[in-house]
Protein backbone atom coordinates (compact mmCIF):
# COMPACT_ATOMS: atom_id res chain seq x y z
CA UNK A 1 0.00 0.00 0.00
CA UNK A 2 1.20 3.72 -0.95
CA UNK A 3 1.48 5.38 2.41
CA UNK A 4 0.54 9.32 2.18
CA UNK A 5 2.56 11.60 4.54
CA UNK A 6 1.35 11.98 7.81
CA UNK A 7 -0.60 15.23 8.66
CA UNK A 8 2.14 17.43 9.61
CA UNK A 9 3.49 17.47 6.50
CA UNK A 10 -0.19 18.21 4.50
CA UNK A 11 0.19 22.12 4.85
CA UNK A 12 3.29 23.83 5.41
CA UNK A 13 3.39 27.49 5.81
CA UNK A 14 7.22 27.49 6.63
CA UNK A 15 9.37 25.14 5.27
CA UNK A 16 12.89 23.78 6.72
CA UNK A 17 15.81 25.97 5.67
CA UNK A 18 17.02 23.00 3.85
CA UNK A 19 14.04 22.61 1.75
CA UNK A 20 14.33 26.53 1.51
CA UNK A 21 18.11 26.82 0.89
CA UNK A 22 17.53 23.48 -2.16
CA UNK A 23 14.33 25.22 -3.84
CA UNK A 24 16.53 28.81 -3.91
CA UNK A 25 19.82 26.79 -5.59
CA UNK A 26 17.28 24.81 -8.70
CA UNK A 27 18.94 25.28 -11.78
CA UNK A 28 15.85 27.34 -14.16
CA UNK A 29 16.58 28.19 -17.95
CA UNK A 30 13.94 31.46 -17.01
CA UNK A 31 12.48 31.61 -13.30
CA UNK A 32 11.02 33.93 -10.71
CA UNK A 33 10.84 32.65 -7.51
CA UNK A 34 10.41 34.31 -4.29
CA UNK A 35 9.42 34.01 -0.69
CA UNK A 36 5.48 33.31 -0.19
CA UNK A 37 3.74 34.67 2.89
CA UNK A 38 0.88 32.58 2.49
CA UNK A 39 0.51 29.28 3.61
CA UNK A 40 1.80 27.02 0.41
CA UNK A 41 -0.87 25.34 -1.37
CA UNK A 42 0.22 21.32 -0.76
CA UNK A 43 -2.39 18.68 0.77
CA UNK A 44 -2.20 14.88 0.42
CA UNK A 45 -4.81 12.40 -0.43
CA UNK A 46 -4.62 8.72 -0.99
CA UNK A 47 -4.45 7.25 -4.33
CA UNK A 48 -7.13 5.37 -6.15
CA UNK A 49 -6.81 2.36 -8.23
CA UNK A 50 -4.38 1.95 -10.66
CA UNK A 51 -3.97 0.23 -14.24
CA UNK A 52 -1.26 -0.28 -16.98
CA UNK A 53 -1.22 1.19 -20.14
CA UNK A 54 1.26 1.38 -22.88
CA UNK A 55 1.82 4.70 -24.49
CA UNK A 56 2.73 5.53 -28.05
CA UNK A 57 6.80 5.88 -28.16
CA UNK A 58 6.91 5.60 -24.30
CA UNK A 59 6.52 2.29 -22.23
CA UNK A 60 4.05 2.30 -19.77
CA UNK A 61 2.40 0.08 -17.71
CA UNK A 62 -0.84 -0.44 -15.58
CA UNK A 63 -0.44 -0.94 -11.94
CA UNK A 64 -2.47 -1.92 -8.64
CA UNK A 65 -3.55 0.59 -5.53
CA UNK A 66 -3.02 -0.13 -1.91
CA UNK A 67 -5.45 -3.46 -2.51
CA UNK A 68 -1.51 -4.65 -3.78
CA UNK A 69 -3.40 -6.99 -6.23
CA UNK A 70 -1.93 -5.98 -9.75
CA UNK A 71 -4.14 -6.55 -12.53
CA UNK A 72 -3.54 -8.03 -15.96
CA UNK A 73 -1.27 -6.20 -18.18
CA UNK A 74 -3.33 -3.85 -20.89
CA UNK A 75 -1.67 -2.90 -24.06
CA UNK A 76 -3.23 0.78 -25.26
CA UNK A 77 -2.79 3.60 -27.58
CA UNK A 78 -2.37 7.00 -25.91
CA UNK A 79 -1.17 10.64 -25.56
CA UNK A 80 2.74 10.32 -24.94
CA UNK A 81 4.74 12.31 -22.67
CA UNK A 82 6.02 15.34 -24.24
CA UNK A 83 9.57 16.15 -23.30
CA UNK A 84 11.23 18.99 -25.71
CA UNK A 85 12.43 21.84 -23.91
CA UNK A 86 13.60 24.71 -25.01
CA UNK A 87 14.06 23.04 -28.24
CA UNK A 88 15.68 20.16 -27.08
CA UNK A 89 14.05 16.44 -26.86
CA UNK A 90 15.60 15.28 -23.83
CA UNK A 91 13.60 12.32 -23.20
CA UNK A 92 13.37 10.67 -19.76
CA UNK A 93 14.52 6.88 -19.18
CA UNK A 94 10.71 6.04 -18.69
CA UNK A 95 7.58 6.66 -17.58
CA UNK A 96 4.99 4.16 -16.16
CA UNK A 97 1.57 5.93 -16.42
CA UNK A 98 -1.46 4.71 -14.21
CA UNK A 99 -5.01 6.08 -13.91
CA UNK A 100 -4.21 8.37 -11.34
CA UNK A 101 -0.41 8.69 -11.33
CA UNK A 102 2.74 8.46 -14.26
CA UNK A 103 5.94 6.92 -12.48
CA UNK A 104 9.11 8.13 -12.98
CA UNK A 105 12.23 5.74 -13.10
CA UNK A 106 15.87 6.35 -14.42
CA UNK A 107 18.27 9.44 -12.94
CA UNK A 108 17.51 12.37 -15.52
CA UNK A 109 15.13 14.75 -14.65
CA UNK A 110 10.94 14.09 -15.08
CA UNK A 111 9.12 16.85 -16.92
CA UNK A 112 6.21 17.90 -15.65
CA UNK A 113 4.62 19.36 -19.08
CA UNK A 114 2.21 22.49 -18.17
CA UNK A 115 -0.39 22.59 -21.17
CA UNK A 116 -3.23 24.92 -22.30
CA UNK A 117 -5.89 21.99 -23.28
CA UNK A 118 -9.43 21.25 -21.67
CA UNK A 119 -8.08 17.90 -20.97
CA UNK A 120 -6.58 17.90 -16.83
CA UNK A 121 -3.04 16.50 -16.77
CA UNK A 122 -2.15 13.24 -14.83
CA UNK A 123 -3.25 13.94 -11.05
CA UNK A 124 0.36 13.44 -9.88
CA UNK A 125 3.81 12.15 -10.77
CA UNK A 126 5.14 9.33 -8.48
CA UNK A 127 8.88 10.01 -7.84
CA UNK A 128 12.43 8.55 -5.64
CA UNK A 129 13.74 10.88 -3.65
CA UNK A 130 16.71 11.18 -6.02
CA UNK A 131 14.37 12.50 -9.06
CA UNK A 132 14.39 16.26 -10.33
CA UNK A 133 11.01 17.25 -11.52
CA UNK A 134 11.89 19.73 -14.46
CA UNK A 135 8.36 21.98 -15.01
CA UNK A 136 7.88 23.02 -18.25
CA UNK A 137 5.18 25.55 -19.44
CA UNK A 138 4.10 24.87 -22.83
CA UNK A 139 1.52 27.65 -22.60
CA UNK A 140 1.11 31.05 -23.53
CA UNK A 141 0.86 32.58 -20.07
CA UNK A 142 2.96 32.62 -16.51
CA UNK A 143 2.25 29.78 -14.23
CA UNK A 144 2.19 29.84 -10.57
CA UNK A 145 2.06 27.69 -7.43
CA UNK A 146 3.12 27.10 -4.41
CA UNK A 147 6.25 24.55 -3.42
CA UNK A 148 7.77 24.20 -0.07
CA UNK A 149 6.92 27.26 0.86
CA UNK A 150 7.53 29.45 -1.86
CA UNK A 151 6.34 30.35 -4.33
CA UNK A 152 7.32 28.88 -8.33
CA UNK A 153 6.65 31.61 -11.46
CA UNK A 154 7.35 30.36 -14.54
CA UNK A 155 6.86 32.39 -18.11
CA UNK A 156 5.90 31.21 -21.27
CA UNK A 157 8.09 28.50 -22.85
CA UNK A 158 10.55 28.38 -20.05
CA UNK A 159 11.25 25.71 -17.35
CA UNK A 160 12.39 24.72 -13.74
CA UNK A 161 14.62 21.99 -12.55
CA UNK A 162 14.20 21.04 -9.13
CA UNK A 163 17.05 19.41 -6.53
CA UNK A 164 16.25 16.16 -5.57
CA UNK A 165 12.53 15.88 -4.79
CA UNK A 166 13.53 14.30 -0.92
CA UNK A 167 15.79 17.17 -0.05
CA UNK A 168 12.59 19.34 -0.22
CA UNK A 169 9.08 17.32 -0.24
CA UNK A 170 8.16 14.18 2.43
CA UNK A 171 7.12 11.20 1.37
CA UNK A 172 3.34 11.19 0.42
CA UNK A 173 1.32 13.42 -2.05
CA UNK A 174 1.75 17.11 -2.30
CA UNK A 175 -0.89 18.75 -4.74
CA UNK A 176 0.29 21.59 -6.56
CA UNK A 177 -3.08 24.28 -7.11
CA UNK A 178 -1.34 26.07 -9.90
CA UNK A 179 -2.57 29.33 -11.63
CA UNK A 180 -3.88 29.93 -14.10
CA UNK A 181 -3.44 26.56 -15.90
CA UNK A 182 -3.05 23.14 -13.23
CA UNK A 183 -0.01 21.19 -12.79
CA UNK A 184 0.39 17.49 -11.93
CA UNK A 185 0.67 16.89 -7.84
CA UNK A 186 4.42 14.85 -6.75
CA UNK A 187 4.17 11.73 -5.16
CA UNK A 188 7.72 10.90 -3.55
CA UNK A 189 7.59 7.12 -2.71
CA UNK A 190 9.32 6.01 0.31
CA UNK A 191 12.76 4.10 0.01
CA UNK A 192 11.11 1.44 1.75
CA UNK A 193 9.41 0.77 -1.21
CA UNK A 194 12.65 0.32 -3.36
CA UNK A 195 12.13 -3.48 -4.57
CA UNK A 196 15.92 -4.06 -4.86
CA UNK A 197 17.15 -2.29 -2.02
CA UNK A 198 19.99 -4.00 -0.22
CA UNK A 199 20.64 -5.95 -3.98
CA UNK A 200 24.15 -5.39 -5.73
CA UNK A 201 24.91 -4.48 -9.02
CA UNK A 202 27.47 -7.15 -10.95
CA UNK A 203 27.95 -6.89 -14.40
CA UNK A 204 25.41 -9.31 -15.45
CA UNK A 205 22.63 -8.83 -12.88
CA UNK A 206 21.07 -7.06 -10.12
CA UNK A 207 19.87 -9.16 -6.99
CA UNK A 208 17.65 -11.98 -8.75
CA UNK A 209 17.46 -9.93 -11.58
CA UNK A 210 20.00 -11.84 -14.50
CA UNK A 211 20.46 -9.96 -18.06
CA UNK A 212 19.06 -12.63 -20.27
CA UNK A 213 16.24 -12.72 -18.82
CA UNK A 214 12.43 -12.31 -19.88
CA UNK A 215 10.01 -10.37 -18.23
CA UNK A 216 8.27 -13.37 -17.16
CA UNK A 217 11.51 -14.88 -15.65
CA UNK A 218 12.43 -11.71 -13.70
CA UNK A 219 8.77 -11.14 -12.47
CA UNK A 220 9.06 -14.79 -11.05
CA UNK A 221 12.50 -13.69 -9.26
CA UNK A 222 10.80 -10.61 -8.12
CA UNK A 223 8.34 -12.86 -6.13
CA UNK A 224 5.44 -10.38 -6.40
CA UNK A 225 6.36 -7.41 -8.48
CA UNK A 226 5.46 -7.30 -11.68
CA UNK A 227 7.93 -6.32 -15.01
CA UNK A 228 5.34 -5.82 -18.00
CA UNK A 229 6.60 -8.21 -21.46
CA UNK A 230 8.57 -6.82 -23.78
CA UNK A 231 6.95 -7.56 -27.20
CA UNK A 232 8.98 -5.47 -29.24
CA UNK A 233 12.61 -6.13 -30.63
CA UNK A 234 13.87 -3.24 -28.46
CA UNK A 235 12.24 -2.00 -25.44
CA UNK A 236 13.00 0.07 -22.42
CA UNK A 237 10.78 -0.61 -19.04
CA UNK A 238 11.50 -1.36 -15.62
CA UNK A 239 9.45 -2.47 -12.50
CA UNK A 240 5.99 -1.24 -12.39
CA UNK A 241 5.09 1.62 -10.09
CA UNK A 242 8.41 1.46 -8.40
CA UNK A 243 10.21 4.67 -8.63
CA UNK A 244 13.17 3.46 -7.71
CA UNK A 245 13.44 0.43 -10.12
CA UNK A 246 16.22 0.29 -12.68
CA UNK A 247 15.48 0.84 -16.09
CA UNK A 248 15.84 -2.33 -18.00
CA UNK A 249 16.65 -2.42 -22.12
CA UNK A 250 15.26 -5.62 -23.35
CA UNK A 251 16.32 -6.97 -26.97
CA UNK A 252 14.39 -9.59 -28.86
CA UNK A 253 12.70 -9.96 -25.81
CA UNK A 254 15.14 -10.88 -23.12
CA UNK A 255 16.92 -8.63 -20.78
CA UNK A 256 20.19 -6.54 -22.48
CA UNK A 257 20.99 -3.45 -19.85
CA UNK A 258 20.22 -2.59 -16.54
CA UNK A 259 20.59 0.58 -15.55
CA UNK A 260 20.77 2.08 -11.90
CA UNK A 261 20.29 5.76 -10.37
CA UNK A 262 19.59 5.12 -7.07
CA UNK A 263 21.53 5.82 -4.12
CA UNK A 264 22.73 3.06 -1.95
CA UNK A 265 22.69 0.38 -4.63
CA UNK A 266 26.40 -0.66 -5.09
CA UNK A 267 28.47 -3.48 -5.97
CA UNK A 268 30.13 -5.88 -3.95
CA UNK A 269 32.94 -4.09 -3.17
CA UNK A 270 30.53 -1.02 -1.92
CA UNK A 271 30.89 1.36 -5.34
CA UNK A 272 27.98 2.89 -6.71
CA UNK A 273 26.10 6.15 -7.41
CA UNK A 274 27.67 8.73 -4.98
CA UNK A 275 30.77 7.34 -4.86
CA UNK A 276 34.04 8.96 -6.75
CA UNK A 277 36.20 8.13 -9.14
CA UNK A 278 39.00 7.54 -7.32
CA UNK A 279 36.89 4.87 -5.13
CA UNK A 280 36.13 2.77 -8.52
CA UNK A 281 39.65 2.59 -9.28
CA UNK A 282 41.29 2.17 -5.98
CA UNK A 283 38.48 -0.88 -6.21
CA UNK A 284 39.08 -2.50 -9.78
CA UNK A 285 42.50 -1.40 -10.58
CA UNK A 286 43.50 -2.29 -13.60
CA UNK A 287 40.27 -4.04 -14.47
CA UNK A 288 39.07 -0.29 -15.36
CA UNK A 289 39.40 1.15 -18.94
CA UNK A 290 38.30 5.00 -19.01
CA UNK A 291 36.40 6.56 -22.03
CA UNK A 292 35.00 9.81 -22.74
CA UNK A 293 31.10 9.87 -22.51
CA UNK A 294 28.97 9.01 -25.31
CA UNK A 295 26.85 11.85 -24.72
CA UNK A 296 29.74 14.16 -25.76
CA UNK A 297 29.93 16.25 -22.35
CA UNK A 298 33.19 17.36 -21.41
CA UNK A 299 32.41 16.99 -17.66
CA UNK A 300 31.64 13.31 -18.41
CA UNK A 301 33.22 10.24 -19.14
CA UNK A 302 32.85 6.82 -18.08
CA UNK A 303 34.79 3.63 -16.22
CA UNK A 304 34.54 0.15 -17.68
CA UNK A 305 34.66 -3.00 -15.29
CA UNK A 306 36.15 -5.54 -17.64
CA UNK A 307 35.41 -8.83 -16.09
CA UNK A 308 38.75 -11.31 -15.55
CA UNK A 309 37.06 -14.58 -16.20
CA UNK A 310 36.66 -15.03 -19.79
CA UNK A 311 33.32 -17.18 -19.63
CA UNK A 312 31.93 -13.40 -18.59
CA UNK A 313 33.37 -11.54 -20.89
CA UNK A 314 30.41 -11.15 -23.55
CA UNK A 315 29.48 -8.48 -20.57
CA UNK A 316 30.31 -5.08 -19.02
CA UNK A 317 29.46 -3.06 -15.92
CA UNK A 318 29.82 0.90 -16.62
CA UNK A 319 30.21 3.53 -14.02
CA UNK A 320 28.89 6.52 -15.40
CA UNK A 321 31.07 9.34 -14.01
CA UNK A 322 30.25 13.09 -14.03
CA UNK A 323 32.83 16.05 -12.54
CA UNK A 324 34.25 13.18 -10.82
CA UNK A 325 31.19 11.61 -9.06
CA UNK A 326 29.49 8.31 -10.36
CA UNK A 327 25.93 9.07 -11.19
CA UNK A 328 24.84 5.69 -12.45
CA UNK A 329 25.68 2.34 -13.19
CA UNK A 330 24.74 0.60 -16.41
CA UNK A 331 25.24 -3.83 -16.49
CA UNK A 332 24.73 -6.02 -19.10
CA UNK A 333 25.95 -7.42 -22.87
CA UNK A 334 29.43 -5.15 -23.94
CA UNK A 335 28.47 -3.11 -26.63
CA UNK A 336 24.63 -1.81 -25.86
CA UNK A 337 26.06 -1.26 -22.10
CA UNK A 338 29.09 0.50 -23.49
CA UNK A 339 27.00 2.58 -25.56
CA UNK A 340 24.61 3.68 -23.36
CA UNK A 341 21.65 1.19 -22.90
CA UNK A 342 19.27 2.96 -25.07
CA UNK A 343 17.43 1.22 -28.07
CA UNK A 344 19.43 2.00 -31.31
CA UNK A 345 17.64 4.22 -33.07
Amino acid sequence: MRRVADDSAQTHSEPPEAAANSLRSVAMRQRALRPSGAEAAETTWPKGRRSIVTVAAIVVFLVAGCSGQRPELVTETGQGVGTSTDGADTAPDVALLQTDCATAIGGRPWPVIIEATPEPPMPCVELAGHHRIEFVNNTPDPVGFGLAGLTVDIEPGASFVTEPAATFLQPGLTELNATPHPVSGLWVADPSENTLAGQTVAWNSIGPVLVGATPAEITAALGGATVAAAAESCSITGIVGDPYSPVFTFSNGTLAVIRVSTPGQVTPSEVGVGSSEGDVLAAYGQQIESQTSPDGDPANNILILVPADPADQQYRLVFEVSSGVVTGLRAGLTDLTIAGGDCPG
